[in-house]
């Protein structure tokens, strides 16, 4: 996949997914696209373009299924819980086996060696002004014939810009957690 064809995969995913948003609705996006995982630059890029024009990213899981591709955006649903409602879907066939998936969201990251930290605390220590806290986007990929990734590119914003860090290949410990682990199923399910 060529440079332009992923510009051009990445603007029609923000529109779909702004249209979707505006609409308030989630639904399984077919596209006629058969190839290999686009890259965490693809995501990165897209959410990028979304928080720079609004303020906001939505995130986005996407479906390598044979011939084409599905793209269900994280209009008001946890990661977590999009990736449960697709392998309920695949576990059921009414979706075909996934070749690839990815996940793409904006979030809140807190650098801690608690492994008992329960969801939501990055989010109330960044608000409290935790200077472990920081915002993110992230990228993971997961496919067992091919790439697979977890890329987090952090952010800061003042008031008037946004200040990117190059994106980085991260092992913590959200890359043991339910998102990778529920991601692996679907691709041997």
């Amino acid at each position: 996949m060529n440079e332009d064809m992923l510009n051009e995969m990445a603007s029609r995913a923000a529109l779909i997914t702004a249209l979707a948003d505006a609409d308030d609705a989630g639904a399984l996006i077919i596209h006629p696209y058969g190839g290999p995982p686009p890259g965490a630059d693809f995501f990165l890029g897209m959410m990028k373009v979304m928080i720079e024009e609004t303020g906001d990213a939505i995130g986005v899981v996407c479906l390598g299924l044979g011939p084409e591709s599905g793209m269900v955006p994280l209009l008001n649903i946890h990661p977590v819980e999009a990736l449960h409602e697709v392998l309920h879907l695949r576990l059921a066939d009414k979706i075909p086996s996934i070749d690839w998936v990815a996940i793409a969201f904006d979030t809140y990251v807190r650098l801690t060696t608690d492994t008992d930290a329960a969801r939501g605390d990055a989010t109330k220590a960044f608000k409290a002004g935790d200077p472990n806290a920081y915002e993110a986007l992230c990228a993971i990929c997961v496919a067992p014939d091919g790439p697979g990734y977890d890329i987090q590119q952090r952010y800061v914003r003042s008031e008037d810009s946004i200040e990117w860090d190059e994106p980085k290949q991260v092992d913590s410990i959200s890359s043991t957690g339910d998102i990778p682990v529920l991601m692996q199923q679907l691709v041997t399910a």
